[in-house]
C-alpha cells in the first residue's frame, strides 16, 4: 500500500484541459521563434533582403522579447494570471498578423519587433500557471507534458510550416501559425479560470532580481549559456539559405531536413540524459561539442553534397547540440539556491534572448550572397562557431566543478540533519 507521501496524484479534468491550452499556446510560440530561419531561403528572395536585412529581421525578435521578459518580469505578478496571459497573446497574435502580411523589409521589422514584445512573455506566464494550479508531486509530469509541445513543433510544426512556405508564398506559414493560435486562444478563454492567489503575496522582485545578478558563481552559468545560444544562431540563421543555395537541395527538402533532426533529437534526448547521469555531465557535454565541432566544419566545407550529406550532416549537427544543452541545463540548475532559481532562469532567459538577436545580426554581418545566390564566408563563420563552443568547455568545467561542491555540500547538511 502506497504512502501519503510517495501515492501519485492524478490531474483533474480542469488541470488536464488546462495543461492542453497552455500547451497549445507555447506551441506556436516556439513555432514562430524557429520559423524565420528556416525559411530563410523563401523569405531572403521574395523580399529582396540581404543577409544583413535578414539577419536584422531575425534579432528583431529575440531582441525585443529579451528585454520585453526582463521587463515584464519586475511588476508582472502584480496582475492576475489569465487577464495578463489573454492580454499579452492578443499582441503576439496581432504581431503574427503582422509578419503576415509583411511584404517589405520594414513592415516585417517592425512585425517582428511587436511579436516579441508580447511573445517573450508568455511562456513566462505560462509556466507561473503550472507551479501554481499543480502540486509539487504533480509538476514533474505537468512539465513533461508540456515538453510535447516543443516536440511536435520540432517533429510536425516547423517542417509542415517550411513544406508550405515552400509550396505556397511564405506569409503563409504564419497564417497557419495565426489560425492555431486563435483556436488555443479560444480555448483558453473559456477553458482556463483566473489565477489571483499570488496576488496576496508580493515579493519585491527588482530586489530579487539585483541579488541574482550580483551573485558571480551565477555568471559562470549565465556566460555558458549566452556563449551556447550565440554559436548555434551563428551557424543555423542561414543554414537553410546555404542548404538550398550551395549544397542544392531543394526547398521540399528542408521540411525532410529539419523532420529527420527533431525526429532523432527526440529519441536521443533520452538516451543522453540517461548516460550523462550514469557517466559525467561534462564528459557527455564534451563528446556533444566534439560532434557538433565536426559538423559544423564538414557541413561549412561541403559543396553541392546533395540531399543525403546534408540530412546525415546536420542530424548529427542537432544531436550534437541536444548533448550540449542538456548537460548544461543539468549542470547550471545545481547553481542556483532553490529560492533563487525564478529569478535566476528568467533572468538566464532574457539573456539569451538578447543575445541570440545579436549573433543573428552578426551572422548577417559575415556571411552575404554572391550574384547566382550562394552563400560565402560560411568556412570563417564555422571557425567562430567552433571557438566559441571551445569556449563552452571552459564554462561547462568550471560549473560542473561547481555542482559537485554544490551537491557535496548539500548531501553533507542533509546527512547532519539526518543524524541531529
Amino acid at each position: 500500500m502506497k504512502t501519503a507521501t510517495t501515492e501519485v496524484q492524478k490531474f483533474t479534468s480542469y488541470q488536464i484541459q488546462l495543461l492542453i491550452c497552455i500547451a497549445g499556446l507555447l506551441f506556436t510560440m516556439v513555432l514562430d521563434f524557429m520559423l524565420l530561419p528556416a525559411i530563410s531561403a523563401m523569405v531572403m528572395p521574395a523580399l529582396d533582403l540581404s543577409t544583413s536585412q535578414f539577419g536584422y529581421v531575425v534579432s528583431a525578435y529575440s531582441i525585443s522579447a529579451g528585454t520585453s521578459a526582463l521587463i515584464f518580469s519586475t511588476f508582472a505578478d502584480r496582475f492576475e494570471r489569465k487577464k495578463l496571459l489573454m492580454f499579452i497573446y492578443t499582441g503576439f497574435l496581432i504581431g503574427i498578423l503582422g509578419s503576415a502580411l509583411a511584404q517589405g523589409f520594414w513592415v516585417l521589422i517592425a512585425a517582428r519587433v511587436f511579436t516579441g514584445i508580447f511573445g517573450g512573455v508568455v511562456a513566462a506566464i505560462c509556466y507561473a500557471m503550472v507551479s501554481e494550479m499543480f502540486s509539487l508531486q504533480q509538476r514533474g509530469r505537468a512539465m513533461g507534458s508540456l515538453h510535447v509541445a516543443f516536440a511536435l513543433c520540432q517533429v510536425l510544426g516547423l517542417p509542415a510550416a517550411v513544406f508550405i512556405a515552400s509550396h505556397y508564398q511564405w506569409q503563409m506559414a504564419y497564417f497557419i501559425i495565426l489560425s492555431v493560435g486563435l483556436l488555443f486562444y479560444i480555448l483558453s478563454l473559456f477553458i482556463m479560470k483566473p489565477i489571483s492567489g499570488h496576488l496576496n503575496e508580493q515579493d519585491n522582485v527588482s530586489s530579487k532580481l539585483r541579488g541574482i545578478v550580483t551573485t558571480p558563481s551565477y555568471w559562470y552559468v549565465f556566460a555558458n549559456n549566452v556563449t551556447l545560444v550565440i554559436a548555434d544562431v551563428l551557424f543555423m540563421t542561414f543554414a537553410s539559405v546555404f542548404y538550398v543555395k550551395n549544397q542544392l537541395i531543394s526547398e521540399d527538402d528542408l521540411a525532410i531536413v529539419f523532420g529527420a533532426s527533431g525526429i532523432a533529437t527526440i529519441l536521443l534526448s533520452p538516451l543522453i540524459g540517461k548516460l550523462a547521469d550514469k557517466t559525467s555531465h561534462f564528459k557527455v557535454f564534451a563528446i556533444g561539442t566534439g560532434i557538433a565541432a565536426i559538423m559544423v566544419v564538414t557541413i561549412s566545407q561541403l559543396h553541392e553534397a546533395g540531399i543525403i550529406w546534408v540530412l546525415i550532416c546536420n542530424t548529427l549537427l542537432f544531436a550534437g547540440i541536444a548533448a550540449r544543452m542538456i548537460c548544461s541545463g543539468a549542470l547550471g540548475l545545481e547553481i542556483p539556491k532553490s529560492t533563487d532559481r525564478g529569478s535566476f532562469m528568467t533572468f538566464d532567459s532574457a539573456l539569451q534572448l538578447i543575445c541570440a538577436g545579436v549573433a543573428a545580426t552578426a551572422a548577417g554581418w559575415i556571411v552575404f550572397q554572391n550574384a547566382d545566390g550562394k552563400m560565402l564566408n560560411y568556412p570563417v563563420l564555422s571557425i567562430i562557431v567552433v571557438l566559441l563552443m571551445g569556449i563552452t568547455l571552459f564554462f561547462t568545467l568550471k560549473i560542473s566543478r561547481n555542482a559537485t561542491s554544490s551537491a557535496t555540500h548539500h548531501q553533507s547538511k542533509d546527512s547532519s540533519n539526518n543524524l541531529s
